[in-house]
Protein backbone atom coordinates (compact mmCIF):
# COMPACT_ATOMS: atom_id res chain seq x y z
CA UNK A 1 0.00 0.00 0.00
CA UNK A 2 1.43 3.71 -1.35
CA UNK A 3 1.84 6.34 1.39
CA UNK A 4 -0.13 9.34 0.27
CA UNK A 5 2.29 11.89 1.41
CA UNK A 6 0.24 14.78 -0.41
CA UNK A 7 -3.16 13.95 1.67
CA UNK A 8 -0.44 14.09 5.03
CA UNK A 9 0.65 17.12 3.97
CA UNK A 10 -2.95 18.71 3.34
CA UNK A 11 -3.82 17.75 6.34
CA UNK A 12 -0.98 18.66 8.47
CA UNK A 13 -1.04 22.21 6.65
CA UNK A 14 -5.02 22.33 7.09
CA UNK A 15 -4.57 21.47 10.82
CA UNK A 16 -1.89 24.23 11.78
CA UNK A 17 -4.42 27.62 12.64
CA UNK A 18 -5.79 25.31 14.84
CA UNK A 19 -2.78 23.44 16.65
CA UNK A 20 -0.80 26.81 16.27
CA UNK A 21 -2.12 29.44 16.10
CA UNK A 22 -0.41 30.32 12.77
CA UNK A 23 -1.92 29.02 9.39
CA UNK A 24 1.27 28.32 6.92
CA UNK A 25 1.66 31.73 5.39
CA UNK A 26 2.19 33.24 8.88
CA UNK A 27 4.57 30.30 9.96
CA UNK A 28 6.50 31.06 6.35
CA UNK A 29 7.10 34.75 7.71
CA UNK A 30 8.02 33.87 10.82
CA UNK A 31 10.40 32.25 9.59
CA UNK A 32 11.55 34.09 7.48
CA UNK A 33 11.93 36.81 9.86
CA UNK A 34 14.05 35.07 12.20
CA UNK A 35 16.70 34.91 9.35
CA UNK A 36 18.06 31.73 10.22
CA UNK A 37 21.42 30.81 8.03
CA UNK A 38 21.07 26.77 7.81
CA UNK A 39 18.12 24.47 7.69
CA UNK A 40 18.60 23.00 11.01
CA UNK A 41 18.82 26.19 13.06
CA UNK A 42 15.32 26.52 11.00
CA UNK A 43 14.42 23.35 12.69
CA UNK A 44 15.69 23.85 15.97
CA UNK A 45 13.75 27.31 16.36
CA UNK A 46 10.62 25.59 15.41
CA UNK A 47 11.66 22.66 17.84
CA UNK A 48 11.51 25.59 20.52
CA UNK A 49 8.08 26.75 19.39
CA UNK A 50 6.41 23.46 20.64
CA UNK A 51 6.79 21.15 16.74
CA UNK A 52 7.98 17.63 17.02
CA UNK A 53 10.93 16.78 14.97
CA UNK A 54 9.52 15.37 11.80
CA UNK A 55 6.76 18.66 11.84
CA UNK A 56 9.32 21.21 12.17
CA UNK A 57 11.35 19.69 9.23
CA UNK A 58 8.32 19.24 7.19
CA UNK A 59 7.45 23.07 7.69
CA UNK A 60 11.33 23.44 7.09
CA UNK A 61 11.13 22.12 3.68
CA UNK A 62 7.99 23.76 3.12
CA UNK A 63 9.64 27.04 3.16
CA UNK A 64 12.58 25.85 1.48
CA UNK A 65 10.52 25.29 -1.70
CA UNK A 66 9.58 29.06 -1.61
CA UNK A 67 6.61 28.43 1.02
CA UNK A 68 4.94 25.55 -1.35
CA UNK A 69 3.58 22.65 -0.04
CA UNK A 70 6.15 19.90 -1.46
CA UNK A 71 3.78 16.95 -1.88
CA UNK A 72 0.39 19.36 -3.30
CA UNK A 73 0.92 17.94 -7.11
CA UNK A 74 1.30 14.34 -6.30
CA UNK A 75 -1.27 12.02 -5.52
CA UNK A 76 -0.07 8.69 -4.27
CA UNK A 77 3.62 7.91 -4.26
CA UNK A 78 4.69 6.01 -7.39
CA UNK A 79 6.12 2.10 -6.02
CA UNK A 80 8.92 2.60 -9.13
CA UNK A 81 9.80 5.88 -7.56
CA UNK A 82 11.05 4.43 -4.27
CA UNK A 83 12.52 1.64 -5.41
CA UNK A 84 15.55 3.44 -6.29
CA UNK A 85 15.69 5.78 -2.39
CA UNK A 86 15.43 1.32 -1.01
CA UNK A 87 18.59 0.58 -2.83
CA UNK A 88 19.97 3.76 -1.98
CA UNK A 89 19.64 3.59 1.84
CA UNK A 90 23.17 2.59 3.99
CA UNK A 91 23.77 -0.43 4.58
CA UNK A 92 25.20 -0.96 8.06
CA UNK A 93 28.50 -2.29 8.42
CA UNK A 94 30.20 -4.14 11.33
CA UNK A 95 32.79 -2.84 13.78
CA UNK A 96 36.74 -2.66 11.81
CA UNK A 97 39.28 -4.98 12.27
CA UNK A 98 42.07 -3.10 13.45
CA UNK A 99 44.42 -5.45 12.46
CA UNK A 100 45.55 -6.82 15.84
Amino acid sequence: MAIDYGEKERAFIDGLKENTGRDLSAWMAAISAEALPHRNHIIDWLRRQGFMFSKASWLERIHHNGGRPIYADSGKVNPRASVGRREMRAVPVGPRSRGD
